[in-house]
């Protein structure tokens, strides 16, 4: 796979006006270079980190954080902006369903980069699959103050996880605190704005969520394999 499992993005978007009332700063680009070397320093190994911005600053910035990410092996994806990704020589770009089809994004961007589309349903999950995506998003799984959308619950992040082959990054209010029954319910890893750039040392939050990722997802597949042989003896 072209993915690691375990993912956190990072986006400069503004909490939406309609949103809950928790404050998400903006990540301003001046300050993105000393923000991405906070990060990867925090996690040598792949994390990927998600870029959105105004299309001039955020091909200069998607540029800078692929110099200082791409030595340390994370990998930079920017989000729904192909036209950046490409310019900017990204990994990979991360699409919603409002967003250009993802099957011309993978035309697009080639059969080698990182390819993501944000799902709610099996449905949209198999297209995803079908279109050419490397991983999918899946939420919002709890309520958000970054962006307006839909909330489906644990138990939808199930139903998706449990119809996609696909590996699945839980989307939406996820965060150190919940990690444990989100990656229960099926996903790889997680994708944070607020855990990470609401907390007041963004390094210390990133080494928090990923040793609560790391500590989820392997007390998930230690359950998993718990299970499996029960299951194998009943059928």
């Amino acid at each position: 796979m072209r993915l690691r499992a375990a993912k956190a993005a990072v986006s400069s978007k503004q909490p939406s006006p309609a949103a809950p009332p928790r404050q998400v700063p903006q990540l301003q680009m001046s300050g993105l270079k000393d923000m991405l070397q906070q990060l990867g320093l925090c996690r040598p190994r792949g994390i990927p980190v998600i870029i959105n911005d105004r299309v001039d600053v955020a091909i200069a910035a998607g540029a800078d954080g692929v110099h200082l990410c791409r030595p340390r092996g994370i990998p930079v994806i920017i989000n729904d902006r192909v036209d950046v990704a490409i310019a900017a020589g990204a990994d990979g770009v991360h699409v919603g369903q409002s967003d250009i089809p993802a099957r011309l994004v993978r035309q697009m961007i080639g059969p080698d980069k990182i390819l993501g589309v944000s799902v709610k349903t099996p449905a949209e999950a198999a297209k995803a699959q079908a279109d050419g995506a490397d991983y999918i998003g899946v939420g919002a799984v709890f309520p958000t103050g970054t962006k307006a959308s839909s909330v489906i619950g644990l138990s939808g992040v199930a139903e998706v996880c449990r119809s996609a082959s696909l590996p699945a990054v839980a989307i939406g209010g996820v965060g150190a605190h919940n990690a444990k029954e989100t990656i229960a319910a099926g996903v790889e890893g997680l994708a944070v704005v607020s855990a990470v750039f609401a907390a007041p040392d963004v390094a210390a939050a990133t080494r928090e969520l990923r040793q609560a990722v790391d500590a989820a997802v392997d007390a998930h597949a230690e359950q998993q394999q718990q299970v499996e042989p029960v299951a194998a003896v009943v059928a």
